[in-house]
């Protein structure tokens, strides 16, 4: 394809200028559609002097005469007032009514004019759904249209016709663009962005030839600004020798593997690579002039090198952070070591025989601490394996109550045992502490300690717990709440059980509970209540487990209660507004879901506080009768 005259490719935009001049963002679209559509509204009137039936009336004249969005402020401060002013009136209407004796619940006042009011309300609200209802259409209408401009775009692209004829619909299909009204809000970004992408393509394929050059000659100027950069590092290097072979290297890239820049970096870029390839040139002329000065030189630095080098491996670090550090620094003695300049090839032999040897040693003595590292660690897992198989073998016994000084005294022991890997120790801690912690909980618990008697009821109970998760519970959140609490009495009724053993049925069957009613085909909160009666059933009679469950209700109440004071401080920013105020209702209607709660919170903590009593009176009812029998005998 050829280039018209009338068309220059090199003076086109660039393909980012291409989107700022051939596509216009969401928000200057919306803005112009709008503005196309609907006149600007006039500055707002003032109608602090009229009374209630002049605000009506003014009211009525707007809706008659303009658009919703002309008049819509002027609507609001009017409703504003008319409130302000109607419940002034009320208030007074309310005061002659009580004054005169009537009772204020038989207070009754809608005059006339506020049922005009009210009329004038609704058809307001009327008209305003109405207007935004035709912009929502219009605007489906111009996102079609919108997507048809973006496919003649694409079909513009890889054209073979006249790139004067493609450029001109190209240009009138930009043109519609802009015409074109608002968008849905939802797709006006994503619109946008696909436009200007394919307005972007566009402009690549007329750009194509000319930057495809440029890339060329960018591409080639950062590769030799890479080799010139070689090349002054190596004129700043003391291994003249090495410098002046890898130079030899950078030139034949320079000349057989790049091609050329643009015009006017060509020379600049030769002159720095040449007074680069000078200053090694003359350095290797020097060298050469003065080359057994050199190499004593050099000798002297590989021999100072291989002290130090000596002095690091004499230090054995005894960590293994400190071989570490050894291996960072004997790794840089290496580096120097390779990088000095050439010696006499006697001297090279015997210089670097000395270097491998000090490096075989180096490597040996660090070998040799880590196999003796190795040892350590494992005689200290040994000793931790030992100190978890004794706490086991303590919860084995049949008197491993009687041992909590000896668990005392191993975890003492475990903290003197030496260093671990920390893969293996936090494994080998974990199971320790387990174990620790397994045998303290029975310590504490009266773990299990069951009579034959006992371990029947227990086994039956658990019998019955498993039978929750096989069961077919009703759909009736109150059918569901009685058939639970029936299963617990059915519980009980197998027999009694230590406290730890009685707990820890209790708490597996809540859970077993729990579960099935969280699967129920009824709303949440039917799904707490029954979860709350059935905690409350099962742990009426342990005080603790009462006490923890009013601290978290009681923590639950104080969280809502503050998020209620922070939504009505939040209603006194909209002291002027309407009551019809989107953010207004919003925030009335979350206060009032919060005050549903906290009602509903506070009722569940009232019976948690009646159990407790309960239990108190009847914990104090069994003393008494425990101190009579003892008095009677």
């Amino acid at each position: 394809m050829e280039y018209p005259e009338t068309i220059d490719p090199s003076n086109e935009p660039s393909a980012n200028q291409a989107a700022a001049e051939g596509a216009t963002p969401p928000s200057e679209v919306d803005s112009k559609a709008t503005e196309s559509t609907e006149n600007k509204p006039e500055p707002t009137k003032n109608y602090q002097d009229l009374d209630i039936t002049g605000l009506i009336e003014a009211a009525t004249v707007l809706l008659q005469g303009k658009e919703i969005p002309q008049i819509s402020d002027e609507i609001k401060q009017i409703t504003a007032l008319f409130e302000a002013k109607f419940q002034e009136i009320l208030k007074q209407e309310k005061a002659n009514f009580i004054s005169g004796g009537g009772n204020e619940i038989d207070f009754y006042f809608n005059p006339p004019y506020k049922k005009q009011w009210d009329q004038v309300s609704y058809e307001f609200r009327q008209k305003r759904r109405k207007h935004y209802r035709d912009l929502e259409e219009s605007q489906k209408v111009n996102l079609e249209r919108r997507r048809q401009i973006i496919e003649e775009i694409k079909n513009l692209i890889g054209s073979q016709d006249n790139i004067n004829s493609v450029y001109s619909k190209f240009r009138a299909l930009r043109e519609s663009w802009h015409k074109c009204g608002s968008v849905p809000r939802s797709e006006s970004n994503n619109i946008w962005e696909t436009y200007k992408h394919h307005v972007e393509r566009f402009y690549d394929f007329l750009h194509l030839n000319r930057e495809l050059r440029e890339l060329d000659f960018k591409h080639n100027y950062e590769k030799k600004l890479i080799i010139i950069e070689k090349a002054e590092v190596l004129a700043k290097s003391d291994n003249i020798v090495k410098a002046s072979r890898d130079l030899n290297t950078l030139h034949r890239q320079w000349k057989n593997d790049l091609g050329p820049v643009a015009r006017e970096h060509r020379e600049d870029l030769w002159n720095r690579f040449k007074a680069a390839t000078k200053i090694i040139h003359d350095k290797r002329h020097d060298y050469e002039k003065n080359i057994d000065q050199f190499q004593q030189q050099n000798l002297q630095k590989r021999q100072q090198l291989i002290n130090d080098m000596k002095e690091l491996i004499e230090k054995k670090a005894q960590s293994h952070k400190g071989w570490q550090q050894l291996g960072q620094k004997f790794h840089v003695l290496r580096a120097e070591f390779q990088n000095t300049g050439q010696v006499s090839k006697a001297d090279s032999r015997i210089t670097w025989n000395q270097f491998r040897e000090l490096g075989r040693e180096f490597n040996r003595t660090k070998n040799e601490f880590y196999k003796n590292q190795k040892r350590v660690h494992k005689q200290a897992i040994d000793q931790r394996k030992e100190l978890i198989q004794e706490v086991k073998n303590i919860l084995e016994l049949e008197d491993w109550d009687r041992h909590s000084q000896r668990v005392k005294n191993l975890q003492n022991q475990w903290k003197k045992i030496g260093f671990v890997p920390r893969k293996v120790g936090d494994a080998l801690w974990e199971e320790f502490r387990q174990n620790c912690n397994l045998y303290f909980e029975r310590l504490r618990g009266d773990y299990l300690q069951l009579s034959p008697q006992e371990e029947s009821v227990h086994q039956a109970q658990l019998a019955l717990i498993e039978t929750v998760a096989k069961v077919d519970i009703p759909a009736d959140a109150a059918a569901i709440q009685d058939y639970f609490l029936d299963l617990w009495k059915t519980c009980q009724t197998t027999g009694a059980l230590n406290k730890s053993a009685a707990m820890k049925n209790g708490q597996a069957f809540i859970k077993a509970v729990e579960k099935k009613v969280q699967a129920a085909p009824i709303n949440s909160t039917d799904k707490e209540l029954i979860q709350f009666e059935i905690r409350l059933t099962v742990f009426g009679n342990w005080g603790d487990t009462l006490i923890e469950e009013m601290t978290q209700v009681k923590g639950q109440i104080d969280q809502l209660k503050t998020e209620r004071t922070q939504l009505e401080n939040n209603l006194e920013f909209f002291s002027n507004a309407s009551a019809e105020n989107p953010l207004v209702k919003e925030v009335t209607e979350k206060s009032a879901a919060l005050t549903e709660k906290i009602e509903a919170l506070t009722d569940r903590f009232k019976r948690l506080k009646q159990a407790q009593h309960k239990l108190h009176k009847t914990e104090a009812a069994s003393e008494d009768e425990d101190t009579q029998e003892e008095e009677t005998e």
